[in-house]
């Protein structure tokens, strides 16, 4: 039981941050969008994004995974 709260634990840390590197990354873009910014800057804005929205949701891919080998074992 206490390895499935701790499963639990990072699964619910690393959702919210991938939750909130989308809403980085979306208000980002919004307030780009309302500067006029051009196209080439929210471009690379996005461009710099990627690699933290792309880490997180591996992290949270990784811990559904070991969520649901936990929980059903």
């Amino acid at each position: 039981m206490k390895n499935a709260a701790v499963t639990l634990r990072k699964l619910a840390i690393d959702g919210i941050a991938l939750l909130a590197s989308i809403a980085l990354t979306l208000g980002g873009i919004w307030g780009l969008t309302l500067v006029d910014a051009s196209l080439f800057t929210m471009v690379v804005f996005s461009t710099l994004m990627f690699p933290m929205l792309f880490s997180t949701g591996v992290y949270f891919g990784r811990d559904v995974q070991d969520a649901t080998h936990t929980l059903i074992a």
